[in-house]
């Protein structure tokens, strides 16, 4: 299992990252207008590298995605030139209840067009392409998964859209969910709070995990430097440590274990 830190740009340097992390950026805070770029702090100071297309803040702030997927896939390229590249996610449609509809309207449309955007983004070559399966209800992202496999697509390692939102119980119940649907799959879940791992049935099913909904947008300045960091300690491993030590501790408690604070 590994963790990416979800970074702005900007904290792509040796003072603000320890050498060996692995980090998260993502397409919407790289985007200036005109290009997607990424400052370069010194090679072989970043583990590796994994990319987030900004579907979320793109359908939310503008309502359709301001860059193209020639565009993207370019600054994939040139991202993986610089760090290693786990995966770069296609430009995928959020589900959640509050984005902007303007371009389409309904779920089905919207997992239609993520589909649709996956193909296109697969046939740009020199990329780890990761899939992204999208919906709110089990059974919009059950029809996602059936709309990759007609079309060819594998789902083995495959990204997890419009679970940040959710609170971790719920988030836990459609990774199950999707466990029976998808069996063999493990996936990457967009912004999962730690918490959800406390789930055995999903602790199974993932295989990484961001930060995106909990330290963004204050990246490695965040709050989470002051709750027991170690010294020379990597924010990835920090995480996962956090992550064993909620496990741990949580199964001492027998009664209402949601109410266990996590730090």
């Amino acid at each position: 299992m590994r963790f990416y830190f979800t970074v702005h740009p900007s904290d792509l340097t040796v003072k603000r990252l320890l050498a060996g992390e692995s980090v998260m950026l993502v397409a919407s805070s790289c985007w200036d207008g005109r290009r997607l770029r990424v400052r370069r702090p010194p090679a072989g100071h970043l583990r590796s590298v994994c990319l987030d297309s900004g579907g979320f803040t793109a359908a939310r702030k503008w309502g359709r995605y301001p860059w193209t997927v020639a565009q993207y896939a370019e600054w994939a390229r040139r991202v993986a030139g610089d760090y290693p590249l786990d995966f770069a996610a296609v430009m995928d449609y959020a589900c959640e209840r509050g984005v902007r509809r303007e371009v389409y309207q309904t779920n089905a449309e919207r997992i239609a067009a993520t589909v649709e955007n996956a193909l296109r983004c697969l046939e740009e070559p020199g990329v780890p392409w990761l899939p992204v399966v999208q919906g709110w209800t089990l059974d919009e992202y059950a029809d996602c998964v059936d709309r990759y496999r007609a079309r060819g697509v594998a789902l083995d390692y495959a990204g997890l859209g419009t679970m940040c939102g959710r609170k971790d119980a719920d988030a836990a119940r459609v990774l199950v969910s999707l466990g029976e649907v998808a069996p063999d799959s493990r996936w990457h879940v967009f912004g999962m709070g730690l918490r959800v791992l406390a789930d055995d049935g999903a602790f199974g099913l993932v295989r990484s995990w961001d930060s995106y909904a909990w330290n963004w947008p204050t990246g490695a300045r965040g709050d989470a430097c002051r709750l027991g960091r170690r010294a020379g300690e990597s924010w990835s491993g920090y995480c996962l440590r956090l992550a064993e030590d909620y496990r741990r501790r949580l199964r001492r408690y027998t009664r209402r274990p949601r109410c266990l604070p996590l730090f």
